[in-house]
């Protein structure tokens, strides 16, 4: 298994950096090219969209124009009455919480565990190094 990794002479694995270049372009050649799959990720985006939108109706109930409710006021400079804290926050806090409760409900530790396997296998990576890509793509930016 090891020879597999590194060769004697210590040259890259070519056949995993081309399989790693090759996969997301051809991810993207099937998105593209088979309407199923564009339409599949449309309706996701659309979920990502309506959750935005929940958020934002949530927080202009609780906090009224603070968290994008009707101005009480005229906004005499375009962009001013944007509060961060009240605005980009709570659907950043939603979004983090999303992996809390795939988690909990068991969804997150399968798919993780799934795809540091494929990871494992088509690369020849180590448990440990196949483990933290796998994990990084679901709760990477939270």
């Amino acid at each position: 298994m090891e020879a597999r990794r590194h060769s004697a002479q210590g040259r890259p694995p070519w056949g995993a950096i081309g399989l790693g270049l090759a996969l997301p372009f051809g991810l993207a050649a099937l998105i593209l090219c088979v309407p199923v799959l564009g339409s599949a990720l449309g309706q996701i985006g659309s979920g990502i969209n309506s959750l935005q939108r929940a958020t934002e109706a949530g927080m202009s109930f609780v906090f009224g124009y603070f968290g994008e409710g009707p101005l009480p006021f005229a906004e005499t400079t375009p962009g001013a009455s944007f509060i961060l804290a009240f605005r980009a926050l709570p659907l950043i806090l939603v979004v983090g919480a999303l992996p809390a409760l795939l988690y909990r409900l068991g969804v997150l530790p399968f798919l993780v565990g799934a795809l540091a396997r494929l990871l494992c296998r088509r690369f020849g990576l180590s448990a440990t190094a196949g483990f933290a890509p796998a994990a990084n793509v679901f709760v990477g930016m939270v």
